[in-house]
Parts: structure tokens; C-alpha cells; sequence
């Protein structure tokens, strides 16, 4: 006897608590601004480009066509194939620098 009676309790306090959270109020989904994402085209190397390992390349991109105001101004470049995540070749530097 004294096991369900300890189930009962357990099972109405869990029960609460699930009626609490399902009868507290929902927030309010967040304002987001609009944002300007810029991907601009690569230039330089091109699809058919060849890189040899243990040499230096440049690549080159153009922002003729970028937005005025770029929520984040910061490139990345990665070397991919295919889906894969692919090597980070350089981060952090100014889209507007046109080189890297």
C-alpha cells in the first residue's frame, strides 16, 4: 500500500509540473532586422584552375555589386570539394580588400 501511494504522488507531481510549463505564457518570437548578406563572385582561381601544394595563390573577388551596408564586412575562404566542410584557407579579412 504504502508503494502506491507514493506513485500517486509522484505521478500528480509530475503531472503539475507539465500542466505549469504548458499553461506559462509564450514568449514572444524575437524581431529580427533585415539583414544584407553578401557572397561575392570569385574571380580568380577559376573552376578550371590547378593549385600545387606548397605554393602560394591568390584569390580575387569582385563587390561591384555589393550592398551598401554588408552586416558583416569579414571574408572567409575555404578550400571545398564537393559537400565537404573543406580547409580554412583565411578568415577574418575585409570583403572590400578585393585580394587575399
Amino acid at each position: 500500500m504504502q508503494l502506491t501511494k507514493i506513485t500517486t504522488v509522484v505521478s500528480i507531481s509530475f503531472l503539475s509540473a507539465i500542466l505549469a510549463v504548458s499553461a506559462s505564457p509564450i514568449a514572444e518570437p524575437a524581431q529580427v532586422e533585415a539583414r544584407d548578406i553578401f557572397l561575392p563572385p570569385i574571380t580568380l582561381p577559376s573552376a578550371e584552375t590547378v593549385w600545387e601544394s606548397r605554393k602560394s595563390y591568390s584569390v580575387t573577388w569582385d563587390t561591384t555589386v555589393a550592398p551598401v551596408n554588408i552586416t558583416n564586412p569579414r571574408g572567409s575562404i575555404r578550400l571545398r570539394k564537393d559537400d565537404s566542410t573543406g580547409f580554412r584557407m583565411s578568415s577574418q579579412f575585409a570583403i572590400s580588400c578585393l585580394r587575399i
